[in-house]
């Protein structure tokens, strides 16, 4: 199936990720204002996150890691970032906290979640095609789309410290 995707494609389908994660969590947000949180939302969000997060780690990053080694310990820093965001967020669900608090660690996520896309869009995902030609880039997309974190995976900013999300 793949075979017939151009080489930007890859490139896509990371933008698109972004995409539906920002968009269960505004969604999610959207029914924190009004007072009824739909919490399949949240962990729809969660899951999505938790695989673009590990593709990145896994294919993307290390695959640009030689050619900027400093753009990619900044990502893997703000996924930490992120990382522990989500965790909040998780724990004020688990613990019952008010609207008012959620809605606070939502827009925190959010926030953070904003400007990493930001920088992954417009600045690393651009090198994928250039760095890498459309053969290895195709084969990035496959690996992709088939990849899935395995059981208790934690972002390598936090592997290690006890903190699965």
């Amino acid at each position: 199936m793949t075979g017939f995707y151009e080489p930007e494609l890859m490139v896509q389908f990371l933008q698109h990720a972004h995409r539906r994660i920002d968009g269960h969590l505004t969604d999610f947000r959207d029914a924190l204002e009004v007072g009824e949180p739909d919490w399949a939302l949240l962990e729809e969000a969660k899951e999505e996150l938790l695989q673009h997060m590990y593709a990145e780690e896994v294919l993307v990053f290390p695959a640009l890691q030689e050619e900027l080694p400093d753009a990619i310990a900044q990502l893997l820093d703000e996924h930490g970032q992120i990382w522990d965001l989500m965790s909040a967020l998780d724990e004020a669900v688990a613990t019952g906290a008010d609207l008012s608090y959620l809605f606070q660690a939502l827009s925190a996520l959010l926030a953070a979640l904003a400007a990493h896309s930001s920088e992954e869009d417009f600045g690393i995902y651009p090198e994928l095609l250039a760095r890498l030609g459309p053969e290895r880039t195709l084969q990035l997309l496959e690996e992709a789309e088939r990849l899935r974190p395995p059981p208790g995976w934690v972002c390598s900013a936090r592997a290690g410290q006890g903190r699965a999300g």
